[in-house]
Parts: structure tokens; C-alpha cells; sequence
């Protein structure tokens, strides 16, 4: 039984890209599913800016936590670590897909406000003792599921509402907020 390009990206991705990539090689464009073809590339395209996306939010979330828990810093090497290593993740990207370059600055001041909302997490102990062990010391014991501490914990943040960094200093290997 023949399976066409068609039938097999309905049914089998991997050897839908396998077939794709035999018949591009041979020059046989018109056994090609080319609006297939087309889609995962333009998915190829999405998944690229998504990971730029990810690397820099997780860079942002620990940025902010670098600034704003400088008595942190001192415990564990983790946060050094994870921004060396999503600057490092970046920099590749940004070396293997050069047109997202430009696109860096805006998606900085996209991904900024759930990295602010997400690093809030480290804070919560020191912010809200109510929400710390017996005699109000230790980690937070649970995290609060009331959404109006919730809203009251995001608002009284001491991180900055708007990214304080421009998107050349959160990519540079020397930058260090303070």
C-alpha cells in the first residue's frame, strides 16, 4: 500500500519529516503536502521566538531575585548559575537566528511582568510573615490560595512594575544589578 506525504503527516509525524526531507533532496516537489510543509515551518519559526521567550524570563526572574535578595546570593550559586546559563542559551539563539535579534527589546518588556509576578515567590517569607512556619521564621509553610492576598502580595512587591534594565544589560555576561 503507498502512503502519500498527505497520509502520513495525519499519521505519522516522524516519518512525515523523514519523507519530506527524501523528497525535497530528490527534487520531487509535487509529492510534497505543501501546506504541511508550510505550517511546520511556520511552527519551526514560533517554537525559536517561544524559547527566546522562556530563556528570557527565566533570566528576568532570577535578575530581579539577584537585585532585590542580595543576602541570597551568598547561600547558594544557583542564581549565578541559571543567569549564566539562559544568557549562554540566548546568545546561541540569538547566534543561530539572527532576526530574532531585534525583536529582543519588546519581548523583554513582554515577559518582565510574569517574571516580576513569578519571582515574587522567593519573596514571600520576608514580606509576608504570616505566611512563615511557627513564630513567624522559616519558609513560607503554604502559600496563600485567598486571592485577595494574592492581589495585596503582587501589589506591595517591592519589584519594579516596569523592567528597570534595558535589554542589552540583561544580555550582557558583565551585568550584575545591584
Amino acid at each position: 500500500m503507498v502512503t502519500t506525504n498527505t497520509d502520513l503527516y495525519a499519521t505519522d509525524f516522524v516519518a512525515w519529516c523523514q519523507d519530506t526531507a527524501a523528497l525535497v533532496r530528490t527534487g520531487q516537489w509535487e509529492a510534497i503536502d505543501t501546506e504541511a510543509l508550510a505550517e511546520e515551518l511556520d511552527t519551526l519559526g514560533r517554537s525559536e521566538k517561544r524559547a527566546l521567550e522562556s530563556d528570557l524570563e527565566v533570566l528576568l526572574i532570577h535578575l530581579i531575585k539577584w537585585q532585590q535578595l542580595p543576602t541570597y546570593r551568598e547561600e547558594s550559586h544557583s542564581w549565578f548559575d541559571t543567569i549564566v546559563e539562559h544568557r549562554s542559551r540566548i546568545a546561541r539563539l540569538l547566534r543561530d537566528n539572527p532576526s530574532l535579534r531585534p525583536q529582543v527589546a519588546a519581548l523583554v518588556q513582554d515577559v518582565y511582568p510574569t517574571a516580576r509576578t513569578r519571582a515574587l515567590g522567593a519573596i514571600v517569607p520576608s514580606q509576608f510573615p504570616a505566611l512563615r512556619g511557627p513564630g513567624g521564621r522559616g519558609k513560607a509553610s503554604r502559600w496563600p490560595t485567598d486571592t485577595g492576598l494574592l492581589r495585596e502580595m503582587i501589589r506591595r512587591s517591592p519589584f519594579p512594575t516596569t523592567c528597570p534594565w534595558t535589554a542589552d544589560e540583561v544580555l550582557h555576561p558583565d551585568f550584575w544589578p545591584e
